[in-house]
């Protein structure tokens, strides 16, 4: 076994006396596979949090470089998405690619072109906005507001379907028709049209609540796919628009990328006046200046949420 996943295996047995119990009943043959796996995400979802600070980053270390350990293993094929054969029963994910979704997840709280099925309880809608705003903080804000106006279209179609009181049994097997046309399961979810925010309302938001608009910005995919438009307007207002033209990247061949990257940490390392909009802008532009055109270009989303490197990129296309 890998060391880091030796050691990851360790931190967690070391933590939890009902984790290594049930590995104990495990080996005994006296739980199957499925409970087993059932119990361990249990115990490590509500044990791993009531330690303290510095052994739970200890374990998320660990778990981080064992991810990464395996992305880099030669033999592992991104395309298997699924394991396991008939024979020994019903195929499932590939863990890795579990293991990456779930880490979405703790940033975006949702994946709409992932699911099958309806919203679970207890997660948000995560759209991303149309707008022209470059304050983080407010985008932000703007991403809090559409995910509440989704979410108020989600329970109008589950209560024009079922009523004002269903079950979790037929909340479980709502149909994809009920699905409000701008966020439907199985399909990217269309921008939600952004509500201006005031420079008097932003100077209303306290110090907190700046850095978790401003983070809710960055570190979602959501939120770094709101800005693509607003940098690459940004980008345009500056150069000769006779020579760049942004095109679709789909099909194109890349003659030169520039990402413009940051390593996020967590909220409160992070700085909410930080200009990340206008400095990735910036960036593109003084790149774009020493190509002579006509230039075909686009910008893209760097999410490389494993690594923590986000941010956005710069194509320029033969």
């Amino acid at each position: 076994m890998d060391v880091e996943l030796k050691h990851l295996s360790s931190l967690l047995l070391e933590n939890s006396e009902e984790l290594r119990d049930s590995l104990e009943e495990f080996k005994k043959g006296s739980i199957s596979d499925e409970e087993f796996t059932t119990l361990v995400e249990e115990i490590v979802q509500t044990r791993v949090s009531s330690l303290d600070t510095a052994k739970v980053k200890e374990i998320q270390e660990s778990g981080f470089h064992s991810l990464q350990r395996m992305r880099e293993q030669e033999d592992f094929d991104p395309k298997n998405l699924l394991m396991g054969n008939e024979k020994t029963g019903p195929k499932s994910l590939h863990p890795l690619y579990s293991a990456l979704l779930a880490e979405r997840l703790q940033f975006d709280g949702d994946a709409p072109e992932l699911r099958t099925g309806p919203l679970p309880p207890g997660a948000r809608p995560a759209p991303s906005v149309g707008t022209s705003a470059r304050s983080p903080v407010a985008i932000g804000a703007q991403l809090e507001k559409a995910s509440e106006k989704v979410l108020g279209l989600i329970s109008e179609g589950v209560r024009a379907a079922l009523g004002e009181d269903p079950d979790e049994g037929q909340l479980a097997v709502l149909p994809a028709s009920v699905d409000p046309p701008e966020y439907r399961r199985g399909s990217v979810p269309v921008p939600i049209e952004a509500e201006d925010v005031t420079g008097s309302s932003l100077a209303a938001v306290d110090g907190d609540l700046s850095k978790s608009f401003a983070w809710k910005a960055i570190s979602t995919t959501q939120g770094r796919k709101s800005v693509v438009d607003v940098i690459r307007s940004l980008v345009m207002n500056s150069l000769d628009p006779g020579k760049f033209f942004p095109v679709d990247s789909e099909g194109q061949e890349v003659r030169e990328s520039f990402p413009w990257t940051f390593q996020m940490s967590h909220e409160g390392a992070l700085q909410s006046n930080f200009c990340f909009v206008d400095t990735c802008a910036g960036y593109f532009i003084r790149c774009m200046k020493d190509f002579e055109g006509p230039v075909n270009f686009s910008i893209e989303t760097v999410d490389k949420i494993s690594d923590r490197q986000v941010g956005w990129r710069l194509d320029i296309f033969e």
